[in-house]
Order: C-alpha cells, then sequence, then structure tokens
C-alpha cells in the first residue's frame, strides 16, 4: 500500500491507497482515505478526507472536505471552508464567511416555524422545524391538537444578500401528530418566495 508523504511541491498526480501529503499541490491527489495539502491544490478525491490549508479547486470526498478558499466544487457529506468563490454540495456546508441565516416565518399549516440555512447564497442546506395547535383566533396553544415537522432541504437565493432575496427551495419533512412519530409521514415541498433581513449580525 503506498504512502506519499512530505512532499515539497507536486505537479503531476499522487495516489495512494491510503494518505497522500504535500506543500504546494499543482496536480491531483486520490488516496483511499487522506488527502493532505498544506497550500494549493488542483483535485483531492478521496475515501475519507480531504484538507487544503490555503486555496482548493475540487475536492470530492466520502465524508468530509475543508478548505481556506475554495474556487471551484465540494462533493462530500460534510463540507468546511473559510470562504468561497464555488459551491459545496453535500449533507451539510459551512463556509465561515458564507451564508449563515435563521429565519422565522409562518404558513397557512404551521404558523410557527424555525430554519437555519448554511452554504453559500447559490447553494445551501437548510435545517427546519415548525408547529401548529394555536386555537384559532387566539394566541393560546392546544397541546391535544399539536401538530409538528422537522425536515431538510435544499436552497438557492437570487438578490442583494443585504436587502431583498428571492429564494428557491426544496425540501423534505417529516409530520406527525402530537407524539406520533409512528404515524409520521413524508411532505415533498416546493417553495419560491421572498425574505428580507431585518436584523444585523
Amino acid at each position: 500500500m503506498p504512502v506519499c508523504l512530505n512532499l515539497t511541491q507536486n505537479t503531476g498526480f499522487q495516489i495512494s491507497g491510503f494518505l497522500n501529503n504535500a506543500d504546494t499541490l499543482r496536480g491531483g491527489q486520490i488516496a483511499g482515505f487522506l488527502n493532505n495539502s498544506r497550500k494549493k491544490s488542483s483535485l483531492q478525491i478521496a475515501g475519507a478526507i480531504n484538507r487544503t490549508k490555503e486555496q482548493a479547486s475540487v475536492q470530492v470526498s466520502g465524508l468530509m472536505n475543508t478548505a481556506g478558499h475554495l474556487k471551484g466544487i465540494q462533493l462530500g457529506l460534510l463540507n468546511f471552508a473559510d470562504s468561497s468563490s464555488g459551491v459545496s454540495l453535500g449533507l451539510f456546508s459551512f463556509i465561515k464567511k458564507g451564508y449563515h441565516k435563521l429565519e422565522i416565518s409562518a404558513d397557512e399549516i404551521f404558523p410557527a416555524n424555525i430554519a437555519f440555512r448554511t452554504g453559500t447564497k447559490q447553494f445551501h442546506t437548510f435545517f427546519t422545524a415548525g408547529a401548529s395547535g394555536f386555537t384559532a383566533g387566539a394566541s393560546t396553544f392546544n397541546a391535544n391538537k399539536m401538530l409538528w415537522n422537522v425536515g431538510y432541504g435544499i436552497g438557492t437565493s437570487i438578490g442583494n444578500q443585504n436587502k431583498l432575496l428571492f429564494d428557491i427551495d426544496f425540501s423534505s419533512q417529516e409530520v406527525m401528530y402530537r407524539n406520533n412519530i409512528n404515524g409520521a409521514y413524508h411532505w415533498y415541498r416546493f417553495y419560491m418566495g421572498f425574505d428580507r433581513k431585518i436584523m444585523k449580525k
């Protein structure tokens, strides 16, 4: 099982069954477990983890990708970067200088909803939860009529992040009556709408 370690600069490819490590990578790294580049990387493909301290172009992994600045694309279960001019695709993506939003909303079924969006404005994931049980025309809550949901979705936002945004979302939610988890049903939702920022970070 070859292991490539401690190369100052690589202009070709590093291929390893377990681990690749380089200072500056102008070619690519393919490893069964971990790729690491201290400065820049063009292409990293790993079974588990890719890591680039500075700029990354393409990172594809089975578990996690991390980068200083993402210039291209990250594809993995978990994606992290300090900043991004590219796209991160995965179950959860967090860009330190990216897109983070906590939203409170209401609709005709669930009058109380909360969602957290993270990623980039161009493509982000979000986690959402909502509840219904308010007596019609009043502000009191009736637990016996409680209907609630939890869900996950993907979305994109168009417009000025500091003013008005047009959102396009697709989500999958589990809807439950009271505490009957076994009786939950799936609710797939496509949404288009506007949102406006009302508070500074």
